[in-house]
Order: C-alpha cells, then sequence, then structure tokens
C-alpha cells in the first residue's frame, strides 16, 4: 500500500490494531501469536509498522468554508480608477472606481498587521 494513494479500509486498520494490541499485552512472542491466530508473520509486522506511522502522522487539515454573499454593486464609470495593490504573501487588494481615502488605508494598515500577525 503506497502512503495516501488508497483510501483507507477502516475495519481492516481496526482489527490489525486489536491484533497489534494483543500480542503486545498477552506475553506471546509474535510468531507465536500469528501461529495461534492463523495469520501471516509478515503482515503482522508490516501492520505493526504502518500504525505505528498512522499514530505519528499529523491529522489532516480539513478546509472550512463559510458562507458568502455576494452585493451587487454599481458598474464603474468608463475612465474611473482602478488599482491592485500586491501584499507579501501575494494576496491583492483591487480597487476600483473611487474610494474614501482614510476607509482604504484602514483596510491596508488591518492587513499590514495580520501579516505582521498583530491582533488588530
Amino acid at each position: 500500500m503506497t502512503q495516501g494513494t488508497a483510501a483507507r479500509d477502516l475495519k481492516k486498520e481496526a482489527s490489525w490494531r486489536r491484533h497489534v494490541g494483543a500480542q503486545a499485552g498477552g506475553g506471546m512472542s509474535v510468531s507465536a501469536y500469528c501461529r495461534q491466530h492463523g495469520i501471516p508473520t509478515h503482515g503482522f509486522y508490516w501492520w505493526r509498522r504502518e500504525l505505528a506511522r498512522r499514530d505519528t502522522e499529523p491529522p489532516l487539515r480539513l478546509t472550512t468554508f463559510v458562507p458568502v454573499t455576494v452585493a451587487s454593486q454599481p458598474p464603474v464609470p468608463a475612465g474611473a480608477g482602478r488599482i491592485e495593490i500586491v501584499l507579501p504573501g501575494g494576496r491583492r487588494v483591487r480597487v476600483m472606481g473611487s474610494v474614501d481615502k482614510g476607509m482604504l488605508a484602514d483596510v491596508l494598515a488591518v492587513l499590514a498587521a495580520r501579516e505582521e500577525g498583530v491582533a488588530c
């Protein structure tokens, strides 16, 4: 099994976790345990190593979706100004039409503070 390419069989993983735990807590050698339970020794060693790896890998990062409302805006008049500001980290702020300078300065200050890790 190649890491990350196949869906995990959670029932099989749970079964092997029971076997690995029972062998570790039962005092039998791996070969004796495998013989008694009719499981291949090489499979036992592979699963023991794989489960240890899975237990140490970081959890998957899940993406959180948030609701977004798109507000209609009046069309930008011909000849109105357009500006694009590229912030550190590649984030962009696009401004079309006329904008209150103070409000734009406040928005840029908040974004810059976030880049620096300062709470606003």
